[in-house]
């Protein structure tokens, strides 16, 4: 049976008595919020196993950091992966904390080579792919997140374009 909506436009699922919420009250309540996204993720990966990928987590918000933590902590027992990059010269205390529940491994820096498939699959084989490969390559030290960076700036600026779908 399909929930009903209640006076106020709650959601009623009536055989369990469940209430759902709307995204505006549970924003409002930080605590429902990562209760809520930690109950959908454990749910989630009762069945199959769970990979969290969380980007640049050095510039991760207090509360976002805090589902994270719980969700590390708990990870140890169950069948979540999280897996996190970061900038090390950009250190938080956020990011810290973090780390201090992970595994750190640190990656390489991308090989020429791996800079160019890095731009190919951004931009397709195209003209001057080389020379593009060389100078990004060189400024961003293989970093793959300051190549992407340099290469969008490129495009911002009109330097570099899409064109017929490249």
């Amino acid at each position: 049976e399909p929930a009903a909506a209640t006076p106020t436009g709650e959601q009623a699922a009536p055989e369990a008595g469940l209430r759902l919420r709307k995204l505006s009250e549970l924003s409002a309540m930080p605590q429902d919020l990562r209760r809520a996204v930690l109950r959908l993720w454990s749910s989630v990966s009762r069945d199959k196993p769970l990979l969290i990928a969380v980007d640049d987590v050095h510039r991760i918000d207090s509360q976002s950091a805090a589902v994270l933590a719980e969700l590390l902590d708990r990870s140890m027992r169950g069948r979540v992966f999280v897996l996190l990059s970061m900038d090390p010269s950009d250190p938080s205390a956020t990011a810290a904390a973090l780390t201090r529940r992970s595994e750190l491994q640190p990656l390489e820096a991308l090989t020429r080579e791996q800079t160019r498939s890095l731009l190919e699959s951004l931009f397709g084989d195209v003209p001057n792919l080389d020379m593009l490969t060389r100078e990004l390559h060189e400024l961003a030290r293989g970093n793959p997140g300051q190549t992407i960076d340099l290469a969008q700036q490129l495009v911002d600026r009109g330097l570099v374009r899409y064109e017929a779908g490249r």
